[in-house]
């Protein structure tokens, strides 16, 4: 889901129809809601402040793949910076690597081929 958000955003910035600030608003929104178990994202009991932080770390995530947000076209680029972020996420949240590593285990089973 948070993938899917993230390749819909770069697409609206390719097409000037959105700004890094507005895309980072919008993942920021979508990680506070759907990842609660993630301390680091449900620590500030307010809303509206927990949201402001995320933006704040989501735009600094952005700001640092601008040039491929502006270049590469790849389909997975939406899943890319979502495993960034939420893997920054559990680190903020003081998980260990091994509670990271088996949090995205799932990534790492791609189906065989026949």
């Amino acid at each position: 889901m948070l993938a899917n958000l993230i390749q819909v955003e770069i697409e609206k910035f390719r097409a000037n129809t959105v700004t890094l600030e507005g895309m980072a608003t919008q993942i920021a929104a979508c990680m506070v809601h759907n990842f609660p178990s993630i301390p680091s994202l449900s620590r500030d009991p307010d809303v509206f402040e927990r949201q402001a932080q995320i933006v704040v770390r989501v735009r600094e995530a952005l700001l640092a793949v601008s040039e491929t947000l502006s270049g590469e076209h790849s389909e997975s680029l939406g899943q890319t910076i979502a495993e960034r972020l939420l893997r920054e996420e559990f680190k903020l949240s003081g998980k260990s690597r091994s509670e990271t590593r088996n949090a995205f285990k799932f990534l790492d089973h791609k189906p065989r081929s026949r």
